[in-house]
């Protein structure tokens, strides 16, 4: 293993000899990641809902995945889990299974017109809660902070 030297390229952020997990990209993600479904959490209890349930209605809604297992690999979650959280929502009427037309054994998911309707309120409690998390940041600096985390993002 390399160590680094004062040349080093500005990608080596993080030395081996002074890393401190508390310091690192993916715990500092994690507990912002947590401390916002904290403060979600309230708005989705009175919507009868987990922020699991919330994160696919609102996933459908916008696109960002159609299967559980879309989801399973956007969010990390255990895809036994994913199932009974899925199961969940079409119990409630919020979300349908439907076949997939190029694959019989694999179902899409859809919003219901009633999912359909948590929408702008899941949409709303995000607003907020993302909003309270970047109270203490210049709009200059939200707009840096979400470019740089998509820069990340592109990169891997």
């Amino acid at each position: 293993m390399r160590l680094l030297s004062a040349a080093a390229p500005v990608s080596d952020f993080y030395d081996v000899k002074s890393y401190d997990p508390r310091e690192s990209l993916g715990y500092l993600v994690a507990l912002v990641r947590r401390r916002l479904l904290d403060l979600l959490e309230p708005d989705f209890e009175a919507l009868g809902l987990t922020s699991v349930q919330a994160i696919v209605l609102m996933g459908l809604g916008t696109g960002i995945a159609s299967t559980a297992a879309d989801f399973c690999k956007t969010i990390q979650h255990d895809p036994g889990a994913m199932t009974r959280v899925i199961d969940r929502l079409e119990k409630t009427g919020l979300v349908r299974r439907v076949r997939a037309p190029d694959d019989r054994r694999a179902h899409k998911l859809e919003l219901t017109e009633s999912g359909r309707k948590m929408l702008p309120a899941i949409k709303s409690a995000a607003v907020h809660a993302s909003n309270h998390m970047l109270r203490r940041l210049s709009h200059a600096e939200a707009h840096q902070l979400i470019a740089s985390l998509k820069r990340l993002l592109e990169d891997t």
